[in-house]
C-alpha cells in the first residue's frame, strides 16, 4: 500500500526539521508549509504529550484529512515530534499512515537543547505543567 500520510516523529532535536527538508524535496511529497511545522498541529500534540494523551487531537485529525484532500496523489507529510506520543492512535484513525521515527542518543539530544535558547526556556517552564 502507498503511504498517503508520513509522520516524522522523534523527540526534539532528533532531527525532525532537517529530515522533514530533505524529504519535503520529493516531488510527490508536500507538507503545505514549505518545510515549516503548522504551530497549531504543533501546539495541540505538544499539550497532549504533556497531559501523558495518547489520542490524536480531533482537530489534528480534521487537519490531517483536509489537508491530504487538497494533495491529490502526493504523499501529506508532517513532522511534529510530539507526535511521537500519538502514533498508535494516529496509525488507528489515518489509514495508509507511515511513520518514521528518529534516534539519536541521550547525550547529543541533552548538548543540543542545552544551546538551543528557546529548548532551555521549555524546561524553565515545564514546572507549570503537571
Amino acid at each position: 500500500m502507498r503511504a498517503k500520510y508520513c509522520f516524522i516523529v522523534g523527540t526534539g532535536r532528533s532531527g525532525t526539521n532537517f529530515l522533514n527538508t530533505v524529504v519535503v524535496e520529493h516531488p510527490d511529497v508536500d507538507d503545505l508549509h514549505s518545510g515549516k511545522e503548522n504551530r497549531h498541529v504543533l501546539m495541540r500534540s505538544t499539550k497532549a504529550a504533556l497531559m501523558n494523551k495518547t489520542k490524536l487531537p480531533v482537530l489534528n485529525l480534521l487537519y490531517y484529512k483536509y489537508a491530504k484532500s487538497r494533495l491529490g496523489q502526493k504523499v501529506f507529510l508532517d513532522q511534529s515530534h510530539p507526535n511521537l506520543h500519538l502514533v498508535t492512535d494516529t496509525e488507528v484513525k489515518l489509514k495508509g499512515a507511515h511513520f518514521v521515527v528518529l534516534w539519536r542518543s541521550t547525550n547529543a539530544v541533552v548538548a543540543s537543547m542545552l544551546k538551543h535558547e528557546g529548548v532551555r526556556r521549555w524546561q524553565q517552564e515545564a514546572e507549570k505543567f503537571p
